[in-house]
């Protein structure tokens, strides 16, 4: 240890409550930065796990007719280093329901097939019993046991076939080669399909009925056969994988045909954005239709909208710079203060020969120890309030998001760590430098003297001659003197006698009310996106509007169908309600027209 360690070190024990109350400013820094960080990451790794619970974590998924073609692309995608993981579901069939099952079930019952590893790939988790190991078992979805009758081990009969288009009754000549083009939902993107009069529809597809949708193609299930099922699970969150534009999905496991509709949902290695994820997926299997999992790599981090994640990232930018702002001062005058009690010490250090830079080194030193210090001890005080704020505030947060099975808990990454460190440890150097640049800057006789804080220049001694002569005693000066008389006087020469701490004390009242107003910010900020996501918050004089749709009344009866409500400043009932019957719509209609609203809600 040289001279100038032992010097910083002696300092630092001599004068503990200085030492203590700057280590806790280094303290605190590093705790609202980890905190902010810490924070952000915890949200993200929520919703992460949040989806992968919903849908799985497939990255990309291929649309494809089975051959042996496929079966081969399958085969090499598994083999294939830059592929971690592969899940595939199968059509084996469509069972037909009756129409008190359809109310509950939807209008059939798809049975598919499962193979590889669907739990963490396609999230298929069964809620009660377990996964189909045959072709004989079943999984059902869990309104089969709430609704249905149906409890674990019970047996289950299914009249299954294929659905087929047909023509409408008196379409037969509407269309030159009686084809029409269909546009399927797939993961908020448009799937279009070739539907020709007898062609087998898979469980991408929607159901046809020529008088609701407005096409040409009914459909009809053909080549029935009876298979009987052992009922060994139910599941209750029915993910992309489980459910179709037809109806829910009944999970079995094998005899499926080889030409089969296939679904095959794949993780992948070593991608930066959703474009190297489909050029991938696309080289495996070329000319095959494939769906990305938007959401899965948006929390991933490799997805190519980042227009949400980079409102966050500049929130998260935004509150760190206000954060190290605040500290910057806080610690800068405690190394300030440090300086001017020990500016003896450094006269005398720089008598008997210290250089400059070895004066400046030992203030930076000093700030390096207590950043030592203070740090870790800041890096713990965030993530135990962060883990004790979740702890409270976790259970409303995962409700808010929409899910209730995932908690909402404390993410701790190294990165979160590594950057709130070295921004803290910045926020140290820079508030040091200054003190260190004075220090290493001291007059030796004025040291010495200790005038180097108090000595008064001559213009300050003419103008205090000047203004204590009986004259001007109590003459109100400037301004202030006029409009607070006698003690605003005081007050104004007092500023102007400390100039520097008039200073310390004017940034420090602009860094609370930007403290204060960041924080106000962000409460506006966050309950905007609160009411956007729960559809409340609507003020009077806004605009309202409800859709109903009732998928069983017929055309003509009834004025639920379509009905639409527009009040202003709380106008209801007749006087602001417009009424008009509409056609029965579809369930994806439905769906489709309910994504619609939501949409145009969440653009207003």
């Amino acid at each position: 240890m040289n001279a100038t360690t032992n010097f910083t070190v002696k300092s630092l024990r001599a004068n503990k409550v200085r030492t203590l109350v700057t280590i806790a400013g280094v303290a605190l820094a590093a705790a609202l930065l980890t905190a902010v960080l810490t924070t952000y990451a915890s949200l993200n790794d929520f919703l992460y796990r949040n989806e992968a619970a919903l849908a799985g974590t497939w990255m990309a998924c291929v649309e494809a007719d089975g051959s042996s073609a496929l079966d081969e692309k399958i085969a090499d995608a598994q083999a294939d280093s830059q592929v971690s993981g592969t899940a595939i579901m199968r059509d084996i069939g469509f069972a037909e329901l009756t129409a008190d099952q359809q109310d509950t079930q939807g209008t059939y019952l798809a049975i598919r097939s499962i193979e590889g590893d669907v739990g963490d790939i396609c999230g298929i988790e069964p809620s009660e019993g377990r996964l189909p190991e045959n072709e004989h078992e079943i999984m059902l979805f869990a309104t089969w046991n709430d609704y249905g009758g149906v409890s674990l081990g019970d047996t289950v009969t299914f009249n299954v076939g294929q659905r087929v288009a047909r023509l409408a009754p008196g379409e037969e000549g509407s269309m030159s080669a009686g084809t029409m083009t269909a546009s399927w939902g797939v993961q908020g993107e448009a799937h279009e399909s070739e539907i020709t009069d007898g062609m087998p529809l898979s469980s991408s597809m929607g159901v046809l009925e020529a008088d609701i949708d407005g096409g040409i193609f009914n459909e009809e299930i053909t080549n029935t056969e009876e298979r009987t099922y052992t009922v060994v699970g139910f599941y209750d969150r029915p993910g992309y994988a489980l459910s179709t534009a037809a109806g829910m999905v009944g999970v079995t496991a094998g005899g499926a045909a080889s030409d089969a509709f296939t679904d095959v949902f794949l993780t992948l290695n070593d991608v930066a954005n959703t474009q190297q994820v489909e050029e991938a997926t696309e080289a495996l299997f070329p000319d095959e239709h494939v769906v990305l999992h938007t959401a899965m790599l948006r929390y991933m981090g490799v997805s190519s909208d980042s227009s949400i994640w980079t409102t966050f990232y500049g929130l998260v930018v935004v509150l760190a710079a206000v954060i190290v702002v605040a500290c910057v001062s806080l610690i800068f005058n405690a190394f300030n203060i440090s300086v001017a009690e020990r500016i003896k010490q450094f006269g005398l250090l720089s008598s008997v020969g210290a250089s400059r830079r070895q004066l400046r080194r030992a203030v930076v030193l000093e700030g390096a120890i207590v950043a030592v210090i203070g740090i870790p001890c800041g890096l713990l005080i965030g993530l135990a309030g962060c883990a004790v704020t979740f702890a409270a505030l976790g259970p409303a947060l995962a409700q808010l998001a929409g899910s209730v099975e995932v908690p909402f808990r404390v993410a701790v990454n190294g990165w979160v760590l590594l950057v709130a460190s070295v921004l803290t440890f910045v926020t140290v150097l820079v508030s040091v430098w200054i003190p260190a640049k004075r220090a290493s800057r001291t007059n030796i006789i004025d040291s010495l003297r200790a005038a180097s804080g108090s000595r008064v220049s001559r213009r300050g001694a003419a103008r205090a001659a000047k203004c204590t002569a009986p004259s001007s005693l109590w003459k109100a000066r400037g301004a202030a003197g006029r409009v607070l008389g006698v003690g605003g006087m005081l007050a104004r020469i007092s500023r102007k006698r400390g100039t520097g701490k008039g200073r310390a004390a004017s940034v420090s009242l602009a860094l609370a009310i930007v403290l204060l107003m960041t924080a106000g910010s962000l409460s506006v900020f966050l309950g905007t996106l609160t009411d956007v996501v729960t559809g409340g918050g609507e003020m009077a004089g806004e605009v309202g509007v409800m859709a109903q749709l009732d998928v069983e009344t017929p055309q003509g009866e009834g004025t639920a169908d379509g009905d639409v409500q527009a009040g202003n400043d709380g106008a209801t009932g007749a006087d602001s309600a417009a009424t008009q019957p509409a056609a029965p719509m579809t369930p994806e209609a439905v769906a489709a027209a309910n994504n619609e609203l939501f949409a145009r809600q969440a653009e207003v």
